[in-house]
This record gives structure tokens, C-alpha cells and sequence, in this order.
């Protein structure tokens, strides 16, 4: 018998469109991977902030020039899961430096 049967075909396949929150973290310990998905969850919600503005700041053409690092800091933000498979650390400490330099950067 399976455990999920899906009630709303469209709706699931909808959601697999997400990403998986928890990207990275299959090999650690519960205790550790509970904090790089809370890490997944904080950098794509500092990735999607970003993302807009920098479509917002490139169709308006008197500051597009402004998008150039709305865009380099939504691709930084994205990376910082990509390195949780090297050590446990190595996604916080460079997504810490890199919202340091982005609040420095842009306010």
C-alpha cells in the first residue's frame, strides 16, 4: 500500500518543480543537516529579493547598470548550497562573508 497517494495530480507536479530543501544535506547527521536547511532555506530567500530587483533595475532604462550587482549577488546567494558537500562549514562561513559584503555593497 503506498504512503502518498496523490490527490491532486496537477498540484504534485507543480511542486516538484520546487527545489529540495534538502539539497546537500543527505549525508549528515540529523543535527547538522537541520542547520544547512535552514541555511538552503535563508540564502534562496536572500537569492529571490535580488533576482527581482535586478530585473527590475535592467527594464528601467535610466538604471540598468544598477542590476549588474543585484545579479552577482543572487548567483552568490544560489551557489552557498552547492558547497554544504565539502564540510558542514563551508556554506555558512562564505554565505556569512557574502551578506556582509552585500549589506556593505548595496546600502
Amino acid at each position: 500500500m503506498p504512503i502518498f497517494v496523490p490527490l491532486h495530480p496537477r498540484r504534485d507536479r507543480r511542486v516538484r518543480l520546487l527545489p529540495s530543501i534538502r539539497f546537500g544535506t543527505e549525508r549528515y547527521p540529523e543535527k547538522v543537516a537541520r542547520r544547512l536547511r535552514v541555511l538552503n532555506i535563508a540564502t534562496w530567500s536572500m537569492t529571490a529579493p535580488h533576482a527581482f530587483w535586478a530585473l527590475v533595475l535592467f527594464f528601467d532604462s535610466t538604471t540598468r547598470w544598477h542590476s549588474i550587482p543585484n545579479v552577482v549577488f543572487a548567483l552568490l546567494f544560489a551557489g552557498v548550497p552547492l558547497l554544504h558537500r565539502l564540510s558542514p562549514l563551508a556554506g555558512p562561513v562564505p554565505g556569512i562573508f557574502i551578506l556582509y559584503v552585500d549589506l556593505f555593497v548595496l546600502i
